[in-house]
């Protein structure tokens, strides 16, 4: 597309807009950002894009920017005057997301990872595969940058992997998929997405209508395990590849297109001309859940011509994402883990079954209205102290607090700082919060890199 010339107003300056107004304004169109934030609220996002050229209004939309414009970018993330956008589209102007802009030009291989939750580990692990293979892979989604960033170099990759959340389905009809990863639908996150939709039936039935319309021919890797999946998938049909870490090996051969499973403590890759085993004797990364984050990533990497050698070596090497159960390093003998990405009960309850001994806890943040009883047998089983802090510690110590030794603390410095003196030579400090950020921390990558910090003096 010709955009030269072209009035393109950018509303929202997120990770989305500053991908924008490098990708517009490097195309020689005339720019406008537009954000309901004052400059004060922007000052980072603007130090990224200060090299480019483009104008700028702050705090609220001007009606004659909008309906003078060309096209409309607009941040999904982003607050909007719908009002404004709504009249922009009467006037036939184009008003669409990054997703809507990109989707028709984008040349190479694109893969749809979604699911609630493992997209950006799974992201992360096929590109390493590739890595090692000599290939590169842009991501897209929870982690990297913009679509508007790839398209800009999109010579210099091999394959697009773009982590989808439900929430964004509306956006995203107009991509050309190589292949779709369906990892696992749960109702854990149906608290912070109510406005999403009504009952999570109704969530699952947003999966069942997007890859009806999107997978067509493409493959669709899916896990086995999770009954959601299964009941989409099983209304789907078409070209598809299961996981599963418990597959029963006379039920293979049902599967035509291929599988992947875990026999004898190695990863095998089915296909109908080939078949792999990489062993998983050395993995690095905990969590039982990792293991089905793999085997999607087995298959879509081998598609995408990830060597067996490779995939082979990240398997074993592969350490894990920022705040994601992050293996963090070793004090003294004791190893300290961020899992600060965990923002509800059942993450926190998966992250404590991904230790094979008891650990040191701190948790707790904004209370987002969670029961916690749900806890209890995995804080008795899993944790031999529990540090609680945040708006929620009141409420988490009533319910769990009984469950083993526990500590009420009032800032985050103190939860960590206790966490190291009450630990002995051999332990495992484990930073899981199961609650939205709070206090200072806006955003979850905050809280993470904070308590790496504060390590980092001990």
């Amino acid at each position: 597309m010709n955009f030269k010339g072209k009035k393109v107003v950018i509303a929202g300056l997120d990770k989305s807009g500053i991908g924008a107004v490098k990708y517009f304004s490097s195309r020689g169109a005339n720019v406008t950002v537009a954000d309901l934030r004052n400059r004060l609220e922007l000052q980072t996002a603007l130090s990224i894009v200060k090299d480019y050229e483009f104008k700028a209004e702050f705090g609220r939309y001007s009606s004659k920017t909008f309906f003078d414009a060309d096209m409309v970018h607009i941040s999904m993330k982003a607050r909007h005057d719908d009002r404004i956008l709504n009249q922009a589209r009467e006037k036939k102007i184009p008003v669409k997301t990054e997703y809507e802009f990109t989707a028709p030009l984008l040349k190479n291989p694109v893969i749809c990872i979604t699911g609630t939750n493992g997209k950006s580990s799974t992201a992360v692990m096929i590109s390493e595969m590739l890595r090692n293979s000599g290939k590169k892979a842009f991501i897209t989604g929870h982690v990297g940058k913009s679509i508007y960033e790839y398209l800009i170099n999109e010579e210099d990759y091999d394959a697009l992997l773009l982590e989808l959340d439900a929430d964004y389905f509306d956006y995203a009809y107009g991509f050309n998929f190589h292949s779709i990863v369906l990892l696992n639908i749960s109702d854990e996150k149906l608290i912070e997405r109510s406005n999403s939709w009504q009952t999570f039936a109704d969530h699952v039935t947003t999966y069942t209508d997007y890859l009806s319309k999107v997978a067509g021919k493409c493959p669709l890797v899916y896990s086995r395990e999770c009954e959601n999946v299964f009941t989409v998938v099983s209304r789907l049909g078409g070209h598809t590849i299961p996981f599963s870490v418990n597959f029963d090996e006379s039920d293979i051969a049902n599967y035509k297109h291929g599988a992947v499973f875990v026999k004898d403590n190695g990863i095998v890759l089915k296909k109908p001309r080939h078949e792999q085993t990489y062993s998983i004797d050395n993995l690095k990364i905990r969590g039982e859940f990792n293991k089905n984050n793999f085997m999607a990533s087995v298959w879509v990497a081998s598609s995408l011509g990830a060597t067996d050698v490779s995939v082979g070596y990240v398997l074993n090497n592969f350490a894990g994402v920022e705040h994601r159960l992050e293996f963090v390093q070793k004090k003294n003998n004791v190893l300290f883990y961020n899992d600060a990405r965990v923002s509800t009960v059942k993450g926190l309850i998966r992250s404590l079954q991904s230790f094979d001994k008891a650990v040191i806890l701190i948790s707790g943040g904004k209370d987002r209205g969670e029961e916690y009883d749900e806890l209890c047998p995995y804080i008795e089983k899993h944790v031999k102290t529990l540090i609680l802090l945040g708006e929620s510690k009141e409420r988490m110590n009533r319910s769990i607090g009984d469950a083993t030794e526990t500590f009420v603390v009032g800032t985050f410095e103190e939860a960590v700082i206790l966490a190291y003196q009450k630990s002995k030579s051999g332990d495992i400090i484990l930073y899981s919060p199961g609650c939205l950020p709070s206090d200072n921390f806006t955003k979850i990558e905050e809280r993470g890199r904070h308590y790496k910090d504060i390590i980092k003096t001990f």
